[in-house]
């Protein structure tokens, strides 16, 4: 690696003293030898920029019209905007708003994070628009670096994944009925997300698949990427319910409220869920857990890992970084019932 320079989140990060002011900066280039390259070009010109105070930053630009025009952006999707404007009320804008962009340091943010009490995980998380509305900054050469990259956070540690067992699975859905019974039942057998099972429609579903074409997101119907579309298999159980529903052949939204409007959210069935636990005398777990369960099913039963993330619309590596314990053990006991054929 080159002196002063670094691969990190995505793009080259460098740093430099120059008139006992230190500066920071990123370069969006390829992880690569050449992209390397480009990088260091580009920092040996920044360095020469900088030295003869060719770099000049507007102090008069606060934090809070830089942070408006990042939200502004038209690549950010409504619910990514709207999530990141409540990150930012919530944990910078009443200290940062006013305070011109330039000045903002990595103390300052440390300050910050510290006065909120949450977990390592949500810190994360508020760091995500911040170090967006600063990348914006260096791009309007506002500033030379983004002073995020310098905020070090403990590394989450993920809690275990506690699934339900084939009894425990059976005992709770025992205990629902109507559609609440319905709409997890299809979360268990098929491992889809809330929002999925929310979207579905009566044409999205054949014999023996379910064509997952949207999903509702903030209480909105949101049609999915092409490269998210997918199909997930109908297990023999599934296919009898769903076949058997009296609204089959009614068209239409699945799932639908007193009203015969698409339900825009889970409530009634979180209710009915949270009911359901307690007459099991079951620690609390959230519907996620559906999820969960469905695939360390597919793992223990010998579904192929790949196969597995496409069903629940995961990347392969995302798939093994979340349930590596579960293929693990089944690996593991594979390579045992071979050690006892020999």
């Amino acid at each position: 690696m080159a002196k002063g320079i670094r691969w990190r989140r995505g793009a080259w990060e460098t740093q430099v003293t120059i008139h006992g002011q230190r500066h920071y900066k990123s370069f969006r280039f390829a992880n690569s030898e050449a992209g390397l390259k480009k990088a260091i070009a580009a920092r040996e010109s920044w360095i020469e920029k900088l030295s003869h105070g060719e770099q000049r930053y507007d102090s008069a630009v606060p934090f809070g019209n830089i942070a408006q025009s990042y939200l502004d952006q038209s690549d950010l999707k409504p619910s990514t905007r709207q999530t990141y404007k409540q990150i930012l009320n919530q944990y910078w804008m009443d200290v940062l708003a006013l305070k011109p962009v330039y000045t903002v340091r990595p103390s300052h943010i440390r300050e910050i994070l510290s006065s909120h009490d949450v977990s390592q995980k949500t810190k994360r998380n508020a760091l995500i628009p911040l170090r967006g509305v600063f990348d914006l900054a260096i791009e309007e050469e506002l500033i030379a670096g983004n002073p995020v990259n310098a905020v070090r956070l403990k590394k989450h540690q993920k809690p275990p994944i506690i699934r339900f067992t084939p009894t425990e699975k059976e005992s709770l859905l025992s205990k629902l009925e109507g559609d609440a019974l319905f709409f997890y039942t299809i979360a268990f057998e098929t491992g889809m997300r809330t929002g999925e099972i929310l979207g579905l429609q009566w044409e999205d579903i054949t014999k023996d698949t379910i064509t997952l074409t949207r999903a509702m997101v903030r209480r909105r119907i949101t049609d999915l990427k092409t490269s998210k579309v997918r199909s997930v298999y109908v297990s023999q159980r599934l296919h009898k319910i769903l076949h058997n529903h009296p609204r089959r052949f009614a068209g239409g939204y699945v799932f639908r409220n007193q009203l015969d409007k698409p339900c825009l959210d889970a409530d009634n069935f979180n209710e009915a869920w949270k009911k359901a636990l307690k007459q099991c005398r079951m620690t609390y777990r959230r519907a996620y857990t559906c999820r969960h369960t469905r695939a360390s099913e597919m793992l223990m039963a010998g579904v192929e890992p790949a196969f597995a993330a496409k069903q629940l619309g995961h990347t392969t590596e995302m798939f093994l970084n979340t349930y590596a314990d579960w293929i693990s053990g089944v690996k593991d006991r594979d390579q045992v019932n071979l050690l006892n054929n020999i």
